[in-house]
């Protein structure tokens, strides 16, 4: 391509288990009068047509199983050389969240990724992202720095760590224990600062 001069832009890998191409494959029918193209379990025709359906013949778990062979044997020189301008996206979700991450992709909004997972949401602007911190992380904070104020405990942020984690409205799990007492700050070789 690049010595016709043609550099592409975007490279998309839809990603989805070998069975289930060819279970895609195998299940799928055209309907000769209207060029329509159906899969018996996925998108069925209506009952009226199915007689009048015609199956490619290449459309076999057979024929399928080679061209899956030749893909896996091909893709990963193909990725290497386009990695810098691909994305690999998940194509065992719905067609519509399938069809907005690829023009997200295409549009510059989200980037390169060949991880496979689902694009994170857009950051939200600073006036946005300001107001949330202002109404659900300041009064965390304060609550959490007055219980550290009232405590006076011996090791001050093995005490606010899991202050927070057992007050936090979202619940999280870390390792299913408490955070261990954190080692006294060192300064110079051996003393510590009460030391110094």
């Amino acid at each position: 391509l690049k010595s016709q001069g043609i550099e592409p832009e975007h490279f998309i890998l839809l990603e989805v288990p070998d069975e289930v191409l060819v279970e895609r494959c195998v299940g799928r029918r055209t309907d000769p009068v209207t060029g329509k193209i159906y899969h018996m379990t996925m998108n069925p025709p209506p009952a009226d047509i199915l007689d009048r359906l015609t199956q490619r013949s290449d459309d076999t778990a057979e024929a399928m199983g080679k061209r899956i062979v030749m893909y896996h044997q091909n893709v990963s020189s193909i990725i290497t050389y386009y990695e810098c301008v691909a994305r690999k996206i998940n194509g065992l979700r719905a067609k519509d969240t399938i069809f907005e991450e690829i023009g997200r992709f295409i549009d510059g909004d989200i980037p390169c990724d060949m991880s496979g997972r689902p694009p994170r949401k857009p950051y939200p602007a600073p006036e946005q992202a300001q107001m949330y911190v202002q109404a659900n992380l300041q009064p965390f904070l304060v609550k959490a720095l007055t219980a550290l104020a009232k405590a006076k405990p011996e090791k001050p942020l093995s005490f606010l760590a899991n202050w927070m984690l057992e007050n936090n409205p979202n619940k999280p799990v870390v390792n299913g224990d408490k955070v261990k007492d954190e080692p006294e700050p060192k300064f110079g070789r051996d003393k510590t600062m009460a030391e110094k």
